[in-house]
């Protein structure tokens, strides 16, 4: 410990000790996916910061919540990179896989209570095919399988949109159906009832640990052979 002196001689000075707690020091308290974690700081004490640890085995969208009296936030990886820090109690970043530390520090007038909350919730990544095709033929009369895929295999609710073609007023909604992903696919039978050109395009609605995505068009010509 040192100090700087602004003058020669003799000076008084205040030293403060107490011990050190798991929320003081790496590799401080586990805080697991949308835990309230509730704690105090005091500014002008020994308690000055809380440090949190957590991990995240995939590519996530994070989002960090602090209320508390003025409180700061910071987060790093292990390797002590600084990732993101807040004045105003709001962290919100994709982030890679790995393993993280958050500090909540108190300025040094500020003291008080908090709550400390993060969710993190998967990338995904969703496509779509008809009879396993991008682009697939079908007979007039015959079901095709619209199928979502999601990766990660993550499961969940699934929109699917259902569009045909009209040669004089281009594409026309047609029905919207509402399925469930399970293990990462979700599974569609449809019996277009007209001959012509269709399409279908899908949003996977998330859940509480895996975020949003969309598909681009997956399209279906249902027509009989060519004929002279």
């Amino acid at each position: 410990m040192t100090a700087q002196a602004r003058r020669r001689g003799d000076q008084r000075y205040h030293l403060q000790v107490a011990r050190a707690t798991d929320d003081d020091t790496s590799p401080g308290l586990p805080l697991a996916n949308y835990q309230r974690a509730r704690g105090s700081l005091q500014g002008s004490g020994v308690d000055a910061v809380d440090i949190y640890r957590f991990s995240l085995a995939r590519n996530s969208l994070l989002r960090v919540n602090l209320r508390g009296n003025g409180f700061k936030l910071q987060l790093l990886r292990d390797s002590g990179h600084r990732v993101a820090s807040s004045d105003d109690g709001v962290i919100e970043r994709r982030v890679r896989p790995g393993r993280y530390y958050l500090a909540v520090r108190s300025p040094r007038t500020q003291s008080g209570r908090y709550v400390l909350q993060r969710a993190a919730r998967t990338i995904t990544h969703a496509r779509i095919d008809i009879n396993g095709e991008r682009s697939a033929a079908a007979a007039p009369g015959s079901a095709v399988r619209v199928q979502v895929h999601l990766r990660p295999p993550v499961a969940g609710p699934v929109r699917i949109t259902l569009e045909r073609f009209d040669p004089f007023a281009g594409w026309q909604f047609f029905r919207l159906e509402r399925v469930r992903a399970s293990n990462g696919a979700a599974t569609l039978s449809f019996t277009p009832p007209s001959q012509g050109r269709w399409r279908a395009t899908a949003v996977y609605r998330g859940t509480r640990i895996a975020a949003p995505s969309e598909t681009g068009y997956a399209n279906v010509l249902v027509a009989p052979p060519l004929t002279d």
